[in-house]
């Protein structure tokens, strides 16, 4: 298994003051934020392709628990990677940050050569219903274990 680095979304996230936000940026058209740390609960790699090493179209499954500034735990990330090159660096990413008010949706273009990733906002349940905008994340460490996270993002009105 290469990619056990994935840990998004998500992935893949500490929340500032997740339902308050959502709830004044959906009333003012002030985009939210929420900051959150992400910490990597585990990675299964998925051979599709049944080539025994990864592969285009081999995917891996990353689940990170979400955390605020405080430390206090705030949710789960869940994130499905699809690898799109030969080299395993490059993947398409679709998953959600799972939050006590709701969930928010996220898709997008990720890769192994860089730190950062940026992701799109697109959708969400309860709280962050219509939700778009774009996740910003830093990875914190070598191995792809620790994340810091914004995701910025309005409300579409009527949602």
């Amino acid at each position: 298994m290469r990619f056990t680095h994935i840990a998004l979304a998500g992935a893949v996230l500490a929340a500032l003051a997740a339902p308050a936000l959502a709830s004044r940026g959906a009333a003012t058209g002030t985009p939210t934020a929420i900051h959150m740390l992400g910490r990597n609960l585990g990675v299964t790699f998925v051979d599709a392709t049944g080539k025994k090493k990864p592969t285009t179209g081999d995917y891996e499954i990353a689940k990170d628990a979400l955390f605020d500034r405080s430390g206090a735990r705030i949710g789960t990330s869940v994130v499905t990677c699809t690898i799109l090159d030969v080299g395993g660096t490059q993947f398409f990413c679709n998953g959600t940050n799972q939050l006590k008010a709701g969930d928010i949706v996220l898709a997008g273009r990720f890769s192994l050569l860089s730190k950062s990733y940026r992701l799109a906002i697109v959708g969400g349940t309860g709280e962050y219903a219509g939700a778009r905008g774009w996740e910003h994340g830093t990875w914190l460490d070598a191995k792809y274990t620790k994340l810091r996270i914004i995701d910025t993002f309005d409300l579409a009105s009527g949602a």
